[in-house]
């Protein structure tokens, strides 16, 4: 076997960050069983509020409690609400749900043989970065629903640090190839919540979810001399700080008795995380 050598740089470097790209989705399913005859719908939105929620949050949301919601995002400069898929399983039955993508980092090397020589090949790491919900449920008295619902939320962060490798090696001609590799180093965050409830009919409730700490950008300056162009610079301060914004997850969900309405059964598969 040919030597080859390996030498770090002392620094790491920081790595542009790509655009992201369009979101993708994807679901997966349980086997239905076969006495199901009912089925149900979901429907889950993902809101972000910053600081604490308002004191009557957790009960069953009202459509005027669901619009004072909405009104309470829009008012937050730092609100967001995600529409998450419609989701509809009978009961016995399991749906996960993947939205976002995928992305692969560059995170080591190892030596192999190829044509009778030593060479450096890297080795990958595949993150998938976005949201992944598993719901089930089953029909109560009342036209209630008792589900549970598991939800993840992974994020890269906005700068990958990365070391570069300069790898040598000696091929079979005795002549010395000389590259360089950069190793990556992805921060990754997961925030995931799970929870049991029960959803009276034509009400959704609202699920605590984790916090994040956000970074905000802040500008103070001088009244009217601030917005004249290239002079403001001399009277806007500029600061940024962290503050914290909480997930919550807001479902609801029906019953539908009608068999007609079922979901065709797939084909048997494998069911990932």
């Amino acid at each position: 076997m040919n030597p080859f050598v390996l030498i770090a740089a002392l620094a790491a470097v920081p790595i542009p960050t790509p655009p992201p790209a369009a979101p993708a989705a994807r679901a997966e399913f349980t086997p239905i069983p076969a006495d199901a005859t009912r089925a149900v719908v979901f429907t889950l939105r993902v809101v972000s509020l910053q600081g604490d929620a308002p004191a009557d949050f957790g009960a069953p949301l009202t459509d005027a409690r669901f619009r004072a919601l909405l009104t309470a995002v829009e008012a937050d400069r730092l609100g967001t609400v995600q529409q998450l898929p419609r989701v509809t399983v009978v009961e016995g039955q399991t749906a996960k749900v993947f939205t976002g993508d995928s992305r692969t980092f560059t995170t080591g090397v190892e030596a192999a043989v190829k044509d009778g020589r030593a060479v450096v090949v890297p080795t990958t790491k595949t993150v998938e970065v976005g949201t992944r919900f598993e719901l089930s449920g089953r029909a109560a008295a009342g036209g209630a629903v008792v589900a549970r619902v598991k939800y993840t939320d992974t994020r890269v962060g906005d700068t990958v640090m990365g070391v570069p490798l300069t790898v040598t090696t000696t091929g079979a001609d005795g002549l010395e190839r000389v590259g360089v590799v950069t190793i990556e180093a992805p921060e990754v965050n997961t925030a995931t919540v799970a929870a049991a409830v029960r959803l009276p009919a034509g009400r959704a409730v609202v699920i605590p979810g984790p916090a994040r700490m956000q970074e905000v950008r802040e500008e103070v300056g001088v009244p009217v001399l601030s917005r004249i162009p290239y002079v403001s610079r001399l009277f806007t301060t500029v600061g940024y700080g962290r503050v914290a914004v909480r997930t919550y997850l807001v479902l609801s969900a029906e019953v539908v008795a009608d068999e007609s309405a079922l979901p065709v059964a797939p084909a048997p598969r494998p069911v990932g995380r």
